[in-house]
């Protein structure tokens, strides 16, 4: 499976994504102050990566933004800094 870091431009694999897993605390809420700026590449993200389709752009964005959180989570990236040891 591959990601695209849509800020960048960047692919990465999720082997990659697993290496660097605790630098991405952060992406899902920068990505979702972001993606007003970019909408249809957030879409294509969601459909591309994701598989999902029949929503609107901006829900269909939304919606590829909730499965990688999930995604996310389900493979332990930290979700705040506190989890990464920082007080």
């Amino acid at each position: 499976m591959k990601l695209l870091d849509s800020s960048s431009g960047i692919i990465l694999t999720k082997i990659n994504v697993l290496k660097l897993k605790n630098c991405f605390q952060i992406s899902i809420p920068y990505y979702r102050f972001i993606m007003s700026s970019g909408i249809s590449k957030f879409a294509r993200f969601a459909r591309n990566v994701w598989n999902l389709e029949g929503k609107s752009e901006e829900d269909l964005a939304k919606a590829g933004l909730d499965a990688m959180k999930s995604w996310m989570e389900e493979i332990g990236v930290a979700k705040i800094l506190t989890d990464l040891g920082a007080t």
